[in-house]
């Protein structure tokens, strides 16, 4: 018999509904502010963006970074662009983790979104983190692109 966990753990892919995409609302939407109103201030070295170069959401987050000269600021890790098994307790196949190329120990995504809280159940790119608090600060490509757009501009060099 298959878990709840297993029954209820989703991709993008589960967003097409009668022939249209509907967005499920991303779960971290905390905001990188300049004028230091949150915690999370832009600095140098302490964000990374978590992306698939198979996801066109994600993508678009790391041609802003590119464009605007953050590259060297904000690092960023690229998954296997092909959904494979994240786990052996259910069958959810999702973004994976190169094996040469882990990041903070997390083999798949999903480990780094049950880090944070165990009632997530969408395990999307991009991934806005937070290397300073160990945090996912934000999954939603939009805020993410208005972010690196308006205040990062302090680090960017172009």
């Amino acid at each position: 018999r298959a878990s709840r966990r297993a029954m209820t753990t989703g991709t993008g892919l589960d967003d097409v509904k009668k022939g249209a995409f509907v967005r499920t609302e991303s779960q971290f939407r905390n905001w990188v502010k300049a004028d230091g109103s949150t915690d999370f201030k832009p600095e140098a070295d302490r964000y990374h963006l978590v992306i698939s170069l198979a996801c066109p959401w994600a993508c678009r987050c790391l041609a802003v970074i590119k464009l605007k000269g953050l590259d060297k600021v904000i690092s960023h890790t690229v998954v296997n662009p092909l959904f494979q098994r994240t786990s052996d307790k259910d069958e959810h196949r999702g973004w994976c983790f190169e094996p040469d190329n882990q990041y903070r120990g997390a083999k798949t995504v999903r480990d780094l979104y049950e880090r944070e809280s165990s009632n997530t159940t969408r395990y999307t790119v991009p991934i806005l983190f937070d290397q300073a608090s160990e945090k996912i600060v934000n999954n939603e490509s939009s805020e993410i692109l208005r972010m690196l757009n308006s205040e990062f501009n302090e680090l960017a060099t172009k």
